[in-house]
């Protein structure tokens, strides 16, 4: 008896809990912190902010799989880069091929490097073009010689937020390098700002 009245006032508990909440709206997630409650939208549109959590990684916004369909090529493995700095907005990591020399393609983003650190990094590409494109504010290509080696570099800047892809279009010279580093560019911003 004393069991069915225990289970009783548990399930008038539990079910009172959830009263006059409101459910959140379709295509919402919600989560909640000691301090506060965000209802993030997962509409599958692109944010005016980055849609990962902070300290986010490179690996956390761009897969293998990824840069795999862009690069035409499989076996492209990631790693991080020692001069990543994911706590401090500052997250770099490539993606590679053990086996080609001089494969990597690389991913920097400086959530607060704005303009100044867009045109600082425009300065280093030799020949800079500038790029159109719906996704960001401004970007550039150029080259960015490396000894014998040519890598390209595509520079951007969507808001405040700063953003470089590097890669050796001679390890891959059935690639286009502006249109190449175009679409790594696309996936980065899309993958970074999907809601």
């Amino acid at each position: 008896m004393k069991s069915w009245i225990l289970l009783l006032a548990s399930m008038i508990v539990f079910v009172l809990a959830g009263c006059g909440e409101q459910p959140a709206p379709e295509g919402t997630t919600e989560t909640t912190t000691t301090e506060t409650t965000t209802t993030e939208t997962t509409d599958g549109q692109l944010g005016d902010a980055i849609a990962l959590p902070d300290g986010w990684a490179m690996n956390d916004a761009i897969t293998p799989a990824e840069v795999e369909a862009i690069m035409g090529t499989a076996g492209f493995g990631s790693f991080p880069e020692a001069a990543s700095n994911a706590a401090s907005g500052k997250p770099v990591g490539s993606y590679n091929i053990g086996s080609i020399p001089y494969s990597k393609v690389r991913f920097e983003v400086d959530v607060a490097g704005g303009r100044s650190g867009y045109d600082t990094a425009v300065s280093f590409l030799t020949a800079p073009v500038e790029v159109q494109g719906a996704l960001w504010d401004a970007a550039s290509i150029g080259d960015v010689p490396a000894g014998d080696r040519m890598p390209v570099r595509f520079v951007g800047l969507r808001g405040n937020v700063c953003f470089h892809i590097t890669w050796e279009p001679a390890v891959f010279p059935g690639l286009d390098k502006t249109e190449t580093s175009v679409k790594l560019a696309e996936l980065l911003i899309t993958n970074l700002y999907t809601r």
